[in-house]
């Protein structure tokens, strides 16, 4: 290669070729009964909120709101839900939501 950019380039485009070769071969050699099981793959809340946290980080609170709600749908009894979705709201300034989430966990 002449420049480090040409390399660089080479490099980007054969990983591309290569993941899309692996894609293609898993597909091949998945049946289709599995494939419909892999979507149906049952998250935690503890993965839930290591999700939600992260969208935070980057500053995605739509997808944020999405995994901390998620979490209060599957398990409404437990109080950690209720708190950190409630500092969650603080930190966007719903300050009434923040407020009705403190209430619940009361």
């Amino acid at each position: 290669f002449e420049s480090q950019e040409e390399l660089q380039t080479f490099i980007s485009e054969l990983y591309v070729f290569l993941v899309d070769q692996m894609h293609v071969a898993l597909n091949q050699t998945m049946p289709d009964d599995i494939q419909g099981a892999v979507s149906t793959i049952y998250t935690s809340s503890e993965q839930l909120r290591l999700f939600a946290f992260e969208a935070e980080v980057n500053e995605n609170f739509e997808m944020a709101a999405v995994y901390y709600e998620e979490r209060l749908v599957r398990e409404p009894q437990n109080l950690e839900h209720w708190l950190d979705y409630g500092a969650f709201c603080l930190l966007t300034e719903d300050n009434i939501k923040a407020q009705e989430c403190f209430r619940k966990a009361l």
